[in-house]
């Protein structure tokens, strides 16, 4: 017998758009049909929106650090905080993957994909990408 499979989600988003729903429509349906689910989230106490949609779909979460993207006004923030974050979340990341021993991790975003880069590299697990709004 086959061990069900153990899914890593990088869930880096601070919206709940149509992507956002949809993938949590599809680690919900994993779920359910038998898979073991951790989401990785947004490290920031604000944000309870992310966190509320998947405790409400009966997904696992975490927090970890993701670097932030260019919004305007932010460039202090971002050249202070992103390479601190970036080294921080790939830690947090090795840490959680070989305590949770994912057998892929899943992920919506190519920027959040560049946030776990060497974490993914190192780790050699899986990545499942979903394109698109649809589950």
């Amino acid at each position: 017998m086959t061990a069900s499979p153990r899914i890593l989600a990088l869930f880096g988003t601070r919206v709940l758009f149509g992507a956002e729903r949809a993938n949590i429509d599809v680690l919900a349906a994993l779920k359910e049909r038998g898979c073991e689910v951790l989401c990785l989230i947004r490290d920031e106490d604000w944000n309870d929106v992310i966190p509320s949609a998947l405790s409400a779909r009966g997904l696992a979460w975490q927090k970890v650090s993701y670097i932030d993207g260019w919004l305007p006004g932010w460039r202090m923030r971002i050249l202070l905080r992103n390479p601190i974050a970036f080294i921080a979340g790939n830690l947090r990341f090795l840490s959680i993957a070989r305590e949770f021993r994912p057998t892929h991790v899943h992920t919506f975003n190519q920027f959040i994909i560049l946030c776990f880069l060497p974490a993914l590299l190192i780790s050699k697990i899986p990545l499942v990408y979903n394109c698109g709004d649809k589950p």
